[in-house]
Formats: structure tokens, sequence, C-alpha cells
């Protein structure tokens, strides 16, 4: 698929990919305003440590502390711990454990020692309490775990200058001599050393603030941070847009009708006779005789267009008998028919339209025709008698060299004659056997008899690929006329009536596409556009046709 391909397939589907992004974006928006508004509050702590020259551990031997990814992780995870929700819980007004578990998450910076400790309520204020309680539990419990180390530290010292002056009252009672007093000099110093240590100790416990320190309180937040009616239903447009395009996608992919003249062409093997363009009323199952209603509009010159290239046609060979026909039903056979007799007829051409199809006769219904005589019984009473019918071909043609080719008595008989040049015969009563009657040796003697009545002969017959009657009738004619409607018709069932047409020896005239698209005014350019208020007054009806038929029950015809 190209761009036109594509620009195509969004223009056939615009009203869905307009409305599902547009009703996806509505209930996007309404269900987010829906729901209950959440405020967030975030404190910043710092991790650090006190001084750079702080060591932890006894008898003056420590680890410097040295903070990075991994201590910043370890903290995090500290905060989100038990033991500091329940100092914070305890330390909030009316806060619960589970309350504080629930508000509570932890961030962290990756190029920084920074912890953001934020809290998610439904109330500005109470987030901002719980967040401020967190950090200031996280901060205290930091604090008294360096403390608990620097007490542990000190009474160690306590220990060794306990010992040390023991040591020194148990010298001051030994006699005065050298020995005696280096002990006591050299205990002396090793008390006042400790003695020094212990007093920063003490000095440092007093100072210490921990190993973490709040740099931004959390303050009350003005807005709420969730829900946001707008970005949800542009998000749910969004996806909304992308749902209806996959659908439009999948639908294309597996929609296997008809989309344009190239692609029915191609999966026929035929050349486009002409393109029939779409129409409403026609669509609806009103009538269309395009020669009389709208003889200027883009339906009677598509119309005349076929006309004309069944005529190049005939440069080769005769095309006086014209089968019409289709894949399935609803194609628009029937009524392309009607409307190609009728052109034939307003260009001079005594032209019959019959009515072939035994099964569901459309013609019919489509003229307004009574349907109690017709093909079925003009055949029966030629096949009855059999004398009448050699009679009837030699008479026909003096009957026609005397009175300037006009129609057989017999076949008048059963036809409707109120339109100039136009002949039509009914299908008849049903019969059983369709397939018999159409194929019968009969039927072959009626359609040469009416090779010579006629300049031209329409034959509408039943779809391809429902019954055989079309595939025995393509034996009588010149050339059959395949009828595939645009958006209507598959490729495959186009594919296999003409497959089943050429088994049958049958000559393709190429097809008849219905339904085709109107881009806008008249596509060829002469008389009123399609939409014009000329051609709205001169709006499709009926063929006034119903009524008188020549040759009716009084006219002396005896049936059998």
């Amino acid at each position: 698929m190209d761009i036109s391909d594509y620009w195509q397939l969004v223009r056939r589907n615009l009203a869905l990919l307009l409305i599902l992004p547009a009703l996806a974006t509505v209930v996007g928006f309404m269900m987010a305003d829906k729901k209950d508004r959440l405020y967030r509050s975030t404190a910043s702590i710092l991790l650090r440590p006190n001084d750079p020259t702080e060591r932890q551990g006894s008898g003056g031997s420590g680890t410097e502390i040295v903070f990075g990814e991994r201590i910043v992780r370890a903290s995090a995870q500290m905060v989100t711990g038990p033991a500091i929700r329940q100092r914070a819980a305890a330390s909030i007004p009316n806060a619960s454990l589970g309350e504080v578990a629930g508000a509570t998450s932890v961030s962290s910076s990756s190029d920084s020692n920074v912890l953001y400790v934020s809290a998610t309520t439904r109330s500005p204020d109470r987030s901002a309490e719980i967040a401020n309680g967190v950090a200031a539990a996280f901060i205290e419990d930091r604090r008294l775990a360096s403390v608990k180390g620097l007490e542990s530290a000190m009474a160690d010292i306590d220990e060794k200058i306990a010992g040390i002056q023991t040591e020194l009252v148990q010298l001051s009672r030994l006699p005065d001599d050298s020995a005696t007093e280096v002990l006591r000099t050299t205990g002396n110093a090793q008390f006042q050393r400790l003695s020094d240590r212990r007093l920063g100790l003490s000095i440092d416990k007093e100072l210490k603030r921990g190993e973490a320190e709040m740099i931004a309180t959390a303050e009350v937040p003005g807005a709420p941070i969730s829900p946001k009616p707008l970005r949800s239903a542009a998000l749910a447009g969004m996806l909304g847009l992308m749902a209806a395009g996959a659908i439009v996608l999948l639908k294309d992919r597996l929609d296997t009708r008809l989309r344009t003249r190239e692609e029915a062409e191609g999966v026929s093997g035929l050349s486009t006779l002409a393109e029939i363009p779409f129409d409403k009323q026609a669509h609806k199952g009103t009538l269309i005789v395009a020669s009389q209603t709208d003889p200027d509009g883009v339906v009677a010159e598509a119309l005349r267009s076929l006309r004309v290239s069944l005529r190049f046609l005939a440069l080769d060979q005769p095309l006086k008998l014209i089968l019409v026909t289709s894949a399935v039903p609803g194609d628009g056979k029937s009524t392309i028919s009607v409307n190609l007799a009728h052109s034939y007829a307003a260009a001079g051409m005594r032209t019959l339209l019959v009515s072939g199809d035994l099964r569901r006769p459309r013609v019919d219904r489509i003229v307004s025709v009574d349907n109690d005589a017709g093909l079925v019984e003009l055949l029966t009473e030629m096949t009855a008698t059999q004398e009448t019918s050699r009679l009837m071909s030699r008479t026909t043609a003096g009957a026609a060299s005397a009175r300037g080719h006009r129609v057989s008595p017999d076949v008048e008989a059963f036809c409707h004659h109120e339109t100039e040049n136009l002949w039509i015969l009914p299908a008849g009563q049903r019969v059983a056997n369709p397939v018999e009657v159409l194929g019968s040796a009969v039927a072959k003697d009626f359609f040469a008899q009416c090779r010579d009545d006629f300049d031209a002969v329409i034959i509408d017959s039943p779809p391809l690929l429902a019954v055989a009657d079309a595939v025995v009738l393509s034996q009588f004619v010149d050339g059959v006329i395949v009828v595939a409607s645009l958006r209507k018709t598959h490729r495959d069932a186009l594919a296999r009536s003409v497959e089943v047409l050429a088994n049958g020896q049958g000559r393709i005239l190429g097809l008849a596409l219905n339904r085709v698209g109107q881009d806008g005014g008249n596509g060829y350019g002469y008389g009123y556009s399609y939409g014009s208020p000329v051609a709205a007054k001169q709006r499709w009806f009926r063929l006034p046709l119903a009524g008188k038929r020549r040759g009716s029950n009084d006219s002396g015809r005896s049936r059998q």
C-alpha cells in the first residue's frame, strides 16, 4: 500500500477514526474527574558525616565513614523500615502505623547524597505533616545510632582509666625507688591521655547531630498530583486513536471486498467497460432509469459509455444478445440490465429486455410489470406447439420484411411495450427446474429468433455462484457482462465467477463496475452535476410500465 491507499483507507473509515478517540477522550476525562484528589509533599535529607575527622570504634581506632550510592540505597531502605515508621507514627498526632506506611515513599538523587521523603494523602496538610514526621524520625534515629557508638567508646575508655587508677593506687603503696617512679610516671601519662580522649568523645557526643540533616522541609502542596483530567483525557484520546487505527488496519486486512477498479481488473483479468456511479436512491431500492429521469447526469452518461464500449467490441463480432450477470446477489445486475436496455432503446434501437432470472425475478419488480405470463409461458407454449413454433419462425422473417422489422406477434403477446423501441419480457410463473427450461432447445430457438427480431437483446440472469442458470444462458448469447459492486463484491467471488464462465466456454465482454464513488461533480464534464438542483428535481422514480401490456388474455392467444 502506498500513501494514496492509506489516505483512501482513512477517508473510508473517517467516522471511526473520529468517533472512537472522541469517545475515549470523554470517558477518560469523566473517569479521572471522579477520582479522589491526592496531594504529595516532600522533605529533603542530606546524608553526610558530622565532620571530616569523625571516627567510630574503641581505643582510638576506627574506620572513616565514606558515603556513596550503596550508603544512599541502604538509608532509603531504613526510611521505609518498621523502626522509622513506628517512631514517626508516635511523633505525629493521631497517626497510625498503617497510615504512615501507606502514605510514605522514598527516592534518591543519582548524583548526590540526598534522600527525598514523600507523603501522599487526600489532605495537603496531612501530607506535609507525615513527610516532615518521617524525615525527622529518620534523622533522630541516625543521631542516636551515632551517639551509641560514641558512648560505647567512652565506656571502653572508662574501663581502661579505672584499671590505670587501680594500678596507681597499688604503686602508691610501694616504697619509693626508681622502678616504682617510672611505673607511676607511665601510669599517670596513660591516665592523662585516656582522660583527654574521653573528654574529646564527650564533647563529640554533645555536638553529635547524626549522619543526616534536613535541608528542605515538606511544605503544604497547593494543587493535587492526581487526578489530572486533561492529561488523562489526552492519554485516553491517544489510546482511542491507536485502537481505532488498529481496528481500521485489521478490518482492511480481513475485508476482501473490492475497493478500486484496478483491484477488480487485477482479480478478474478483465477490462472495465464502464463505471456506474453510486446512487443513494438505487441503494434504498428505488429504481433508476437514468436515460429518462436524468439524461444529463453521471449515471446516464456511464450507461451510455457502457453501450459505446459494447459497440466498439462489436466491430469484430456482432453483439445482439448480451447477458448481464454477477457473482452474488445484490451487485446491481438487474438495475444495470434495465438501464442498459433503456439506453439502447433511447438510441433508436429495437431492444428486448428479458427477465432471465426464473428464481427471483428482479426486473419484473423494477419495471413494475405483471408476472402472470412471460418467458416461462412463452417457452412452454413453443414446446407444446412445435408446428406453431416453426410457423412463427417462418412468419417472423416475412412479417419483419413487410412491416419494417416489427416484432413477431407471438413474442409481442408476452411482452410489455409502453416505451418506444423497448419491449420487456418478464420471467413468468415459477418453475421447479429453471436450468432445464433455460437450457432447452426451445430456449435456443427463441433466442435465435430474438436475434432476428431485435437490434439488441439484454438478458438478466441469476448470480453465477448461486446457480448454473447464467452459465447455461451464456451458450446462447454473443457476450456476457459481469457486474461487480465496489465495497460489496468480494475478490474471491469475482475471481470464481469469471472462472465459472470461462469453464462454460462463455464469451466474457468485460466488467461493469457498480457503486463507484463520486469525487464530486460530473466526472464526464458534460451536463449537470449529480448533485445539482436540476438533477435533484429529476429524482429517480419507478419506470411507468405498470398497467396494460400489449397482447392480454383477450387477444385470442391460447395457452396450454
